[in-house]
């Protein structure tokens, strides 16, 4: 069955038996696109010096900026969950803001 979410993504794929939702990096473990916009944005890095510093092409950066626009509401409730699963408040991490 194929990802319905998954379809207009090319660098992006499910980790079906994780309990996260969001897609992943293609080929890099458990790098989330989250994590690549979340180190962009709290950085306020360029997308070409994220994609230096994670050894990825321009594409898949940009893709995962894409991906987190479109799917903003599930990625920060996986955040929130995260925290709330490692003991933290779950609300102290605000959503991310694009910079500027």
């Amino acid at each position: 069955m194929m990802c319905q979410q998954c379809e207009n993504y090319k660098y992006l794929e499910p980790r079906p038996k994780n309990w996260r939702k969001q897609l992943y990096v293609k080929g890099r473990g458990s790098l989330t696109a989250r994590h690549v916009v979340g180190r962009m944005y709290s950085n306020n890095l360029t997308a070409e010096a994220t994609a230096r510093g994670y050894d990825l092409p321009i594409e898949v950066v940009l893709e995962c900026i894409r991906y987190y626009q479109e799917h903003q509401e599930l990625v920060d409730a996986e955040v929130r969950e995260g925290r709330r699963r490692g003991g933290l408040d779950p609300y102290e991490d605000k959503p991310l803001s694009t910079p500027g």
